[in-house]
């Protein structure tokens, strides 16, 4: 059963909920399939280290205990930047800021995206 989450409220820091971008491989170019540019939607919240340790790390941790019962491998991919660390996407990314990483190539529904946002923070 998955692990359900009300995350703290966090700052959209990259990308948007509603708005697609072409999917690109490590080369930057963009990836076709049936002649058609693939399309997803990726975005980033930020949160306050201090309630991502307390509340969304435990989170995801129990949610790969379900598949991983001895623990998550080494080369797992957890979908989330460590603003303390450098990567290739967040250079610069400010330090001690985690930022959780949504992507799908499932198309939002209009507004119906915003319920991945508190309604009181609306994007």
């Amino acid at each position: 059963m998955a692990v359900e989450l009300t995350t703290p409220v966090g700052r959209l820091v990259f990308g948007h909920p509603t708005k697609s971008r072409t999917k690109t491989n490590q080369q930057r170019q963009p990836l076709l399939k049936d002649g058609q540019p693939v399309q997803q939607w990726v975005f980033g919240v930020a949160f306050d280290k201090a309630q991502f340790q307390a509340t969304i790390w435990p989170a995801m941790e129990q949610e790969a205990r379900t598949i991983f019962p001895s623990g998550a491998p080494p080369a797992f991919s957890w979908k989330w930047k460590d603003g303390d660390g450098v990567d290739r996407e967040l250079l610069g990314h400010r330090a001690g800021v985690p930022a959780v990483v949504a992507r799908t190539g499932l198309a939002a529904a209009g507004d119906r995206s915003r319920h991945l946002c508190r309604a009181r923070h609306p994007l």
